[in-house]
């Protein structure tokens, strides 16, 4: 099973099209080719575990449920656009999201906790971001950005953790959501 574990930003207080539709008009006119990235799998990666025997999702679950219980929900900023892996030569666009406290502590916290149980993570630094769209080759993209790379899009209330399985089908991976565990009320 090819798992993560994230935040569901499917729900946003703002409409993506509406919000987008400059960034959509400035890709149509470079007539390059790229996918968006369906609403439904919108998502703040909290962690990557990549190929994972089914016979772990128990131990999974019982540290995610512990997890929950030393944090409460909160909201994240959204704002912003970048690219990845770099403006020059971009594949991916994203929007930003707030790097909040609440967020690097849950992030922090749950790294922690599966480094413990013998997870292999990935060493990299934490960039919370929602992809929107992913180009075919690499691309400039400072002119298409440029104009939303200071817009402040909306929030989102994050109330729950995740546990996704990634689905490598069609044109964009299916993430099923296995197991939801809910922040504490504060």
């Amino acid at each position: 099973m090819r798992l993560f574990i994230a935040i569901a930003a499917n729900e946003l207080n703002f409409d993506p099209q509406v919000a987008l539709k400059k960034l959509k008009v400035n890709l149509n006119r470079k007539a390059w080719e790229y996918r968006w990235v369906p609403q439904e799998n919108y998502h703040i990666t909290l962690n990557f575990l990549g190929e994972i025997p089914k016979e772990r999702l128990s131990e999974l679950q019982t540290m995610l449920h512990e997890l929950v219980q030393h944090h409460v929900y909160f909201h994240l900023k959204l704002h912003g656009l970048g690219v990845f892996p770099e403006i020059r030569e971009g594949r991916v666009i994203w929007m930003g999201v707030q790097n909040s406290l609440a967020l690097r502590s849950l992030q922090e916290d749950c790294e922690s906790r599966l480094r413990d149980l013998g997870f292999d993570l990935e060493e990299k630094s934490y960039v919370p971001h929602l992809t929107l769209a992913r180009l075919r080759n690499p691309k400039g993209l400072s002119d298409v950005i440029s104009p939303l790379e200071n817009t402040r899009f909306g929030e989102l209330e994050v109330k729950s953790v995740v546990l996704y399985e990634s689905q490598l089908t069609g044109s964009f991976p299916v993430y099923m959501p296995l197991f939801r565990f809910p922040l504490k009320e504060p």
